[in-house]
């Protein structure tokens, strides 16, 4: 577990670890290593990179997942399959089963 850790770590931007640098590993030895500290550390790096952001990056990254997305769709066969069933039912229907048409 303490190698995820060092790798979320690894995701922090880097002016945090100039500041944090020395700091965050005593900290983590204090709580200790297991998954919800993993997972804390992991989103608090994602969330730093999203503040770090500049609006210009973030819909840069936007239009080029939005054209990948479309893309990606435009690739997919055009393939429509429909099912239905007729149950045909009237006076003349004299048996006890009911004469069914699949299509």
């Amino acid at each position: 577990m303490g190698r995820i850790i060092r790798i979320a770590v690894s995701l922090y931007p880097r002016p945090w670890h100039e500041r944090y640098g020395s700091e965050f590993p005593a900290l983590l030895e204090d709580v200790g290593p297991g998954s919800r500290t993993a997972w804390n550390v992991f989103a608090g790096a994602v969330a730093m990179r999203l503040r770090t952001l500049c609006y210009h990056r973030i819909l840069a990254i936007s239009v080029m997942l939005a054209c990948g997305a479309y893309v990606v769709d435009l690739r997919r066969p055009n393939i429509y399959r429909s099912n239905g069933m007729f149950v045909l039912e009237g006076p003349e229907t004299k048996s006890a089963r009911n004469d069914v048409v699949q299509i």
